[in-house]
């Protein structure tokens, strides 16, 4: 079931693309909204953001550019 709150998107792609620094071809941060909240539930939309941030990593080589996170 859903377990909504409020959550700051920012804060949440901060920690979970700190939990990508090591890999290669690595994963920057480029948040360009001072605060962007949502109603949502952060355990779901952690779990989104993880995979789409796993596919990049997937199907991009470990020679390619850093991956580049951004809110819009």
């Amino acid at each position: 079931s859903l377990h909504k709150e409020r959550i700051d998107l920012n804060t949440l792609l901060y920690q979970i693309t700190a939990r990508f620094e090591d890999r290669k071809p690595g994963v920057t941060l480029a948040p360009n909204i001072a605060h962007a909240h949502v109603d949502a539930d952060p355990q779901r939309i952690m779990s989104l953001i993880r995979n789409v941030i796993e596919n990049a990593f997937k199907y991009s080589g470990a020679e390619s550019k850093p991956i580049e996170v951004k809110l819009e």
